[in-house]
């Protein structure tokens, strides 16, 4: 299924997904990096995956102004998007210095993966993401990765 806002979106029913997020330019720079709001992060992604079923995630991680999510959709794309940035931004109003202001930008991008091999480099993309941002030297030393054992 294709869909349009501002950027085209493919919702291609049950294939894996790469999807991104980033903060609002109103929020302020580097939220995500603090401990508390990566943890209430890491807390949606799980819920929707486990409570309500939305996706299987395959990889994931936080990083101090967007989100890469790697997974297979058990609903529709937007749907799971309006699901984790709503939730959070809701739980986050209530954060100091968050109150009032918007917390994601309305878009996300999302890119359809093919191949078994885009698919483990697209997780391989995602989890080294804070080692190539200067942020740790392991991606094993970045807290809030996350992939699956099928594709370490």
């Amino acid at each position: 299924m294709f869909y349009r806002r501002h950027l085209p979106h493919w919702d291609p029913g049950g294939e894996v997904l790469f999807l991104t997020w980033r903060l609002h330019r109103q929020a302020p720079e580097r939220i995500l990096a603090l401990p508390a709001v990566a943890a209430i992060i890491e807390s949606a992604l799980l819920h929707a995956e486990e409570r309500l079923g939305l996706y299987r995630r395959l990889a994931s991680t936080i990083m101090p102004d967007h989100v890469h999510l790697l997974i297979v959709p058990k609903a529709r794309v937007e749907r799971i998007t309006h699901s984790l940035k709503s939730f959070t931004a809701h739980r986050l109003a209530s954060e100091p210095g968050l109150g009032g202001q918007r917390l994601w930008q309305r878009e996300s991008f999302d890119h359809w993966l093919r191949t078994d091999g885009e698919i483990r480099a697209t997780a391989r993309y995602i989890v080294q993401n804070p080692v190539r941002k200067g942020l740790v030297g392991t991606a094993e030393s970045w807290p809030w990765s996350w992939v699956s054992p099928e594709l370490r």
